[in-house]
């Protein structure tokens, strides 16, 4: 129900080449999805954590839509399914704390999110008019072995690169395949 973000399945379907062609991650073992519901996006976190209980990393790529919860400020990721109504949009989006503790119950995990907390799409424009979303500032440690890679700190936006892709989702792709990355 929000504005679709510019160049998320391209962003997403990048990732997924990376992950086959640079991680050896067989292309059954990877889960593409887009338009998800959070039912969906939760069913797909369940199925990759099952199989990576014993061993091995599970990869968790974001491209999307993200906002501090207007009524305390947590981070949420919004599917799909999040509508502009005050009264129902955090119910309709995935915590990012309660992401990262499911995480650490598996032995690596990499949460990597092109997202930002500020309740604004990449154009800018606010996904809840007359809000203002506030994620605190401070620092918070992830659980066990997951590592956070994230696009943006509280009060950054995550924003379009000219190459078609999100700034850094390709930042990060340039990054892995040993690319020098510099200002974006």
């Amino acid at each position: 129900f929000l504005p679709d973000v510019p160049h998320a399945r391209a962003d997403a379907q990048a990732v997924r080449t990376w992950l086959q062609a640079s991680r050896g991650v067989p292309p059954h073992r990877i889960e593409l999805l887009t338009d998800a519901s959070k039912e969906q996006i939760e069913a797909a976190l369940g199925r990759g954590q099952a199989q990576v209980r014993g061993a091995g990393t599970l990869w968790v790529y974001w491209a999307g839509h993200g906002a501090a919860a207007p009524d305390g400020g947590g981070r949420l990721l919004l599917g799909v399914d999040t509508m502009a109504d005050p009264e129902v949009f955090s119910t309709r989006a995935l915590s990012v704390d309660g992401l990262e503790a499911s995480l650490g119950e598996v032995p690596h995990a990499v949460l990597w999110l092109d997202t930002c907390y500020a309740g604004t799409g990449r154009d800018g424009q606010s996904l809840l008019p007359g809000t203002r979303f506030a994620v605190p500032t401070y620092a918070k440690q992830s659980p066990g072995g997951v590592l956070r890679w994230t696009a943006a700190k509280p009060g950054q936006l995550s924003t379009a690169h000219p190459s078609g892709h999100g700034a850094f989702t390709w930042a990060s792709l340039r990054a892995q395949q040993g690319g020098a990355v510099g200002a974006v």
